[in-house]
C-alpha cells in the first residue's frame, strides 16, 4: 500500500510539472494557415501562334510579378471566349511559365486549340507556389485578344 500511495504523489507531481513546463503560445499560428500568393499584374497578350500539324496554339504574353517569391514556383495562363475568369481553360502541364521578379515575357502552348480566325479570346494568369502554406493567387487582370490568321 505504501509503495502506492508513493507512486499516486510521484505520477501526480510528474504530470504538474508537465502541465506547468507547457507555455501557451504567443502566435496564432497552428501551422495550418494559409496565405494567397499575390496576383501577377499588367498582363498583356503579344501574340497567338496557331500550329495546324500538331493542333496547339501558342501565346506569347509579358505580366509583372512584384510579389514575395516564398514558395513561387510558377504562372499558369489561362483562357476562355467570355469574360470569365471562373470559365478559365488551362493545363497545369503545359500552360505553365516561370516567373521572375519583375517584367516576364514568356510562351506557353495550349494542346488541343486552335484558335480561330477574327475570334477575341480573354487571358489570365495566376502564380502557383509548391509552399504547403502558400495558395495560388487569384487570377491576374484579364487581357483580351482578338487572334487574326496569317497566311
Amino acid at each position: 500500500m505504501k509503495h502506492s500511495k508513493i507512486a499516486v504523489l510521484l505520477a501526480t507531481a510528474l504530470l504538474s510539472f508537465a502541465v506547468l513546463g507547457c507555455k501557451t503560445s504567443t502566435n496564432d499560428d497552428d501551422g495550418n494557415s494559409m496565405t494567397n500568393m499575390d496576383a501577377p499584374n499588367n498582363l498583356v497578350i503579344n501574340s497567338i501562334t496557331r500550329y495546324d500539324a500538331t493542333y496547339s496554339g501558342s501565346v506569347n504574353f509579358s505580366f509583372n510579378y512584384n510579389g514575395a517569391f516564398d514558395g513561387v514556383t510558377e504562372a499558369i495562363l489561362g483562357y476562355s471566349t467570355t469574360n470569365d475568369s471562373s470559365t478559365a481553360i488551362y493545363d497545369s502541364y503545359t500552360s505553365r511559365a516561370t516567373v521572375e521578379s519583375g517584367a516576364n515575357t514568356r510562351t506557353v502552348t495550349f494542346e488541343n486549340w486552335l484558335p480561330t480566325d477574327g475570334k477575341k479570346y480573354y487571358f489570365w494568369l495566376k502564380i502557383t507556389s509548391s509552399s504547403n502554406n502558400r495558395r495560388d493567387s487569384d487570377w491576374s487582370n484579364v487581357a483580351e485578344f482578338t487572334y487574326t490568321a496569317t497566311e
